[in-house]
């Protein structure tokens, strides 16, 4: 397949969208896919037009910030330019251009799926509330367009504001995580961490969403309770769009942000116990790679996050604004995973190849059989509505009819759907309607004035 991949920063820029989306596109080129990647060019120094790791990744120029997104005036046109390349479009979302990109999509008839990584979560303010309605509005529009979409998780695609309208068209993919457990020991004698000291791993961005500041609050009283206690973050401590919460001293260590999994995995080893104490998450990847590097966790109950701890059995579900939850919880530590076991539970593998799959329907889709498709031509030769094209050609792929089955066309019409349906196969095609003018002016064709609710038919005499 041509799989053109659309999100707001790619690799070397690192979250954890852009953890999942890198490693899905290298996972298609190593399939043998045509992967390219089209993203703002967030840092100057990185090459406009360049392949990484199998992966073309085409980076437009910005202009300036907006909040967590950048505006990139040539992001749209190189899109548009693209897409008829391709023979199918994924948009990770949040995305402020999706609604553009899946409107070009569908001019262009080549199908396109969005993967959800969660809603736009920000503080209060006039600014953000603009920002995230901006966001939310572009989403809603793309989702309902959207040949296919997908999320990581049941509990999230049930939480969502966001996905609620379009709740029953979710399908669940768990993202993939690539990390294996650090080989080398002594991590703590590397970074200077005292053999006994108490490590509680915490990590993402230093933001109001992260919910760092619910454990900062108690992390006096918890020093006295333990002693050898250190918080130990990893992330950016700083962003533009959204001041960051007062970090306490003492009891505090920062890493930055690692951009590879090896750095990641040596921070793992120096911990006791991964803690994420989250107001809002779809996902993170930072939860996966603590079990996977076998390292227990310990989550807030927040929609998404904690779905992570049912799907591996492993760690624990906590209220981590409440002081006494959180001290017996660091008192009594869930057991540490079995990597091998994290492993075969998050398969990065299986993931990759479920999101294929995905795309590959939605291709297939759009490309009925070549006698089928000629039939379909044929029928849709004087039809000018573009929409009624669509479905006509997507009620033909998912019917599968064959000559043996009974099919039933409920609100016929004028019956032009039985009409195109008994012209592709020797199949029993009858229509039903109550409107009699419509039932009037149908072709000649086994059609029927019936009310739907209460049908003369038996039981079991209709397939489809």
């Amino acid at each position: 397949m041509r799989i053109l991949v659309v999100l707001s920063f790619y690799a070397p820029h690192w979250t954890g969208l852009t953890k999942y989306a890198q490693r899905a596109a290298e996972g298609w080129a190593a399939l043998g896919d045509q992967v390219t990647v089209v993203c703002s060019q967030h840092d100057r120094t990185s090459a406009r037009d360049k392949h990484l790791n199998g992966v073309r990744v085409v980076r437009c120029p910005t202009l300036l910030p907006i909040s967590r997104a950048v505006v990139a005036p040539g992001f749209v046109p190189t899109i548009a330019r693209l897409i008829p390349l391709h023979d199918v479009v994924i948009i990770h979302t949040p995305l402020p251009e999706a609604c553009l990109v899946g409107w070009l999509c569908q001019r262009k008839h080549v199908p396109y799926t969005c993967v959800h990584h969660g809603d736009v979560v920000l503080p209060n303010g006039l600014r953000n509330r603009l920002y995230t309605s901006l966001m939310h509005q572009s989403a809603l529009h793309a989702f309902a367009h959207a040949d296919a979409l997908c999320t990581h998780s049941t509990d999230y695609a049930d939480h969502s504001q966001w996905l609620a309208p379009v709740r029953w068209r979710v399908r669940v993919i768990t993202p993939p995580v690539t990390i294996v457990p650090s080989q080398s020991a002594g991590a703590r004698e590397v970074y200077g961490i005292p053999a006994d000291a108490f490590v509680v791993g915490i990590g993402g961005r230093m933001v109001h969403e992260k919910g760092f500041d619910r454990v900062f609050v108690h992390l006096e009283a918890l020093k006295r309770l333990f002693p050898t206690l250190l918080l130990l973050h990893v992330g950016a401590l700083q962003m533009p769009y959204e001041p960051s919460p007062d970090t306490p001293y003492g009891a505090f260590r920062s890493f930055g942000l690692l951009r590879d999994d090896a750095a990641m995995a040596a921070f793992f080893a120096c911990c006791d116990v991964v803690l994420l104490p989250s107001r809002s998450d779809c996902f993170p990847s930072f939860a996966v790679e603590a079990l996977r590097c076998g390292v227990p966790i310990l989550v807030h109950d927040t929609p998404g996050l904690r779905s992570i701890v049912w799907q591996a059995d492993a760690g624990r579900v906590i209220d981590s604004t409440d002081w006494h939850a959180l001290q017996h919880a660091l008192a009594t530590l869930p057991s540490r995973p079995d990597p091998v076991q994290m492993a075969r539970v998050f398969d990065p593998l299986a993931s990759i190849a479920t999101l294929r799959a995905v795309l590959q329907q939605t291709v297939a889709a759009r490309t009925p059989a070549p006698a089928t498709q000629a039939v379909v031509t044929r029928h849709l030769a004087n039809e000018v509505d573009m929409a009624y094209r669509r479905r006509a050609q997507m009620l033909v792929h998912y019917l599968e009819l064959n000559d043996a089955q009974v099919v039933l066309d409920c609100g016929c019409g004028q019956g032009v759907y039985v009409q195109l349906l008994r012209s592709l196969t020797q199949a029993t095609v009858v229509g039903v309607d109550c409107d009699r003018q419509r039932l009037s002016e149908a072709l000649p064709q086994p059609v029927l004035m019936a009310d739907m609710a209460a049908l003369p038919f038996a039981p079991a005499t209709f397939d489809r």
